[in-house]
């Protein structure tokens, strides 16, 4: 749990509780944590600013992306 304390003028309850492991904090876990098991080709490709241009952030986030590499690979254009 996280405290967080405010200027006692501004509000009726200065300091405040809220936890840390909210719905919110695990969805953006389980959405971007298979970016760390990207194809290293795919990896170079955006380092070297390379990648298709469809390619962005959002689309791999939303696509959903495959565990095998190869499948990685030929589901965003590197084929």
């Amino acid at each position: 749990m996280h405290m967080a304390a405010v200027n006692p003028d501004a509000c009726d309850t200065p300091v405040r509780a809220f936890g840390t492991f909210t719905q919110d904090l695990h969805d953006l876990a389980d959405s971007r944590a298979p970016l760390a098991f990207l194809s290293p080709k795919i990896q170079a490709a955006i380092l070297e600013r390379t990648q298709p241009a469809e390619l962005s952030l959002e689309r791999l986030v939303r696509a959903g992306i495959p565990f095998h590499w190869t499948e990685q690979e030929a589901k965003f254009g590197f084929c």
